[in-house]
């Protein structure tokens, strides 16, 4: 796979040999540009947002890790110390699950596409709304701690 920093990395070197003008730098906004690396700033775009949204998933996830084990701490107290498994156990396990599910669900959002940029574009898109989406989730259960 491709990665987005070679893209970028070879499209610096395209421009900067075939105009032979001083290297700049790249710009998604740069209006001669625009056009030839439409999907690739897109994605760029896109990919900036879904770091947003991770950051967002990551905070909440260790803000219900505290609550949880808060929780289990005060059933545990209730249950004179006896705690089989507890909520902050089965968040970390679920957590884990997701990753999985999120990693093999944006993975299949590649196939179909003929261009690795519109290959590149759709996992993102997908890990983009995927995060939102289990942010959401977990703060609905946060908030109901």
């Amino acid at each position: 796979m491709i990665s987005w920093p070679f893209i970028r990395t070879v499209a610096l070197f395209f421009i900067f040999v075939v105009t032979g003008s001083q290297a700049q730098a790249f710009s998604c906004d740069d209006e001669d540009l625009i056009f030839i690396f439409s999907r690739s700033c897109q994605q760029y775009e896109l990919y900036k947002k879904y770091e947003v949204e991770d950051g967002k998933l990551n905070e909440i996830y260790k803000e219900l890790q505290k609550n949880a084990k808060e929780y289990d701490r005060e059933i545990e107290d209730k249950q004179n110390g006896f705690l089989l498994s507890g909520m902050s156990d089965a968040l970390r396990d679920t957590q884990r699950a997701w990753i999985k599910f999120r990693d093999e669900q944006c993975g299949l959002a590649r196939f179909g596409w003929t261009h690795v940029q519109d290959r590149d574009f759709m996992e993102t898109k997908c890990l983009y709304e995927i995060t939102i989406q289990r942010t959401q989730e977990l703060k609905l259960i946060n908030e109901e701690l």
